[in-house]
């Protein structure tokens, strides 16, 4: 086997668009450094304001057993996501059959194998699991292919989403086209920023196919960030990974308008609507030093 290598710059954002599994053994900090001057984010557009009495609906995707996927249908949430995508199909099946049974017949639930979910094995499961009412099932298989999206797309009895299928305008774009999927999940940490994410979602509008928004690495600020953008967006869907609430502390302070279990209303505060916890940000900046993340 080949000793993993040291990457560039480029190579790790040409790897991020293009779904490269690379290996590496390290990365300096003037390269972390390079990364994020490289990636910056543009949440400057006046396009990212939003119009006032609009709520963004959001919904948890969290891993775990069926008592947390009960508990968080008790207390409100109207659709779970779970992570699917064993190597026993068995298990899966189980899985699904377990949250439904937990959460009821009135909730709504997605399910996502991340990519571990190649044709025959989607279709075998499918017929297992058809009976437990699944709202969509995000990137079943391998996110380098758009045709076996496609392809899915067409055999599957239950709506595609694209998640890690889709990166850049040109990602969605050749998505659109062929229909190789029915939703896109997507994030501004993958398309780089507000701006891509609308061009995106304007792309997607044209083509008839909703965006719903990927939780991933949040923060209090790209969460708002998130939702001022979802609630611009006309095709937004109802269901939003909004991932803010695992987190244990923030540098952000939450005010009133913070989201807690269905719906974050709208946000009438200047700019991206947070306000920053002064105090936090310096036990942040100790941790930073001590853990010598620089």
């Amino acid at each position: 086997m080949n000793e993993p290598k040291e990457i560039s710059v480029g190579e790790i954002l040409s790897s991020a668009r293009k779904k490269k599994r690379l290996r590496y053994k390290k990365i300096s900090s003037e390269l972390i450094n390079q990364i994020l001057k490289t990636t910056k984010l543009d949440f400057t557009k006046k396009e990212n304001l939003i119009p006032e009495g609009i709520k963004l609906p959001n919904s948890p995707k969290k891993p775990g057993s069926t008592k947390d996927a009960k508990e968080l249908a008790k207390s409100g949430y109207k659709i779970i996501y779970i992570k699917v995508g064993k190597k026993n199909e068995e298990e899966d099946v189980e899985i699904i059959k377990k949250t439904r049974l937990a959460i009821g017949k009135n909730r709504r639930l997605r399910i996502d194998p991340n990519e571990h979910w190649p044709i025959l094995k989607m279709r075998r499961l499918i017929e297992s699991v058809k009976d437990y009412n699944i709202e969509f099932i995000e990137q079943p298989c391998d996110a380098e292919s758009l045709i076996a999206l496609s392809h899915a797309q067409q055999k599957s009895l239950i709506p595609i989403a694209a998640d890690q299928s889709v990166f850049t305008i040109h990602d969605a774009f050749n998505i659109c086209k062929i229909n190789a999927a029915d939703m896109l999940t997507l994030g501004i940490h993958e398309t780089g920023g507000i701006s891509n994410f609308k061009k995106i979602a304007q792309l997607a509008e044209a083509a008839g196919i909703n965006i719903c928004i990927h939780g991933l690495y949040e923060s209090g600020i790209t969460s708002y960030a998130s939702h001022q953008l979802g609630i611009s967006i006309p095709n937004i869907d109802d269901g939003n990974q909004i991932m803010l609430r695992f987190l244990e502390w923030d540098i952000i302070r939450k005010g009133i308008e913070f989201p807690d279990k269905m719906e974050w209303p709208v946000n009438n505060k200047v700019g991206l609507g947070f306000d920053i916890d002064e105090d936090a940000v310096k036990e942040a900046s100790k941790l930073h030093r001590k853990k010598r993340l620089y």
